[in-house]
């Protein structure tokens, strides 16, 4: 059995390698993870398993692309204005615990 990548063989999984963007796509998931997966997730959340993964995949993606864009923006900031702000006169003291060293 040939796996998608290294993530699908610590799983159990395994996807068609003529899977298109437009198509479905095919996956053997290990027994064990199926039984888990309809038992305790699925049922309580109310969905299908293929609705379950769908939703699993949408929320991977949602994820990199957030990490994606906070790496993005990261290389924006202007560090020197953060410590103007964050060391500026006024404003009421930082709670217990908040301080920050200079």
């Amino acid at each position: 059995m040939q796996y998608h990548d290294k993530a699908c063989s610590g799983y159990g999984c395994y996807c068609s390698s003529n899977a298109k963007p437009n198509r479905g796509i095919s996956c053997i998931i290990r027994r064990s993870a199926q039984e888990k997966a309809y038992s305790v997730i699925a049922k309580r959340d109310g969905t299908s398993l293929n609705q379950f993964i769908s939703m699993a995949v949408a929320e991977k993606i949602s994820a990199l692309e957030t990490e994606e864009f906070f790496r993005e923006r990261a290389k924006r900031a202007d560090l020197k204005m953060f410590e103007e702000i964050l060391y500026r006169r006024g404003g009421e003291a930082p709670r217990e615990g908040d301080e920050v060293e200079k």
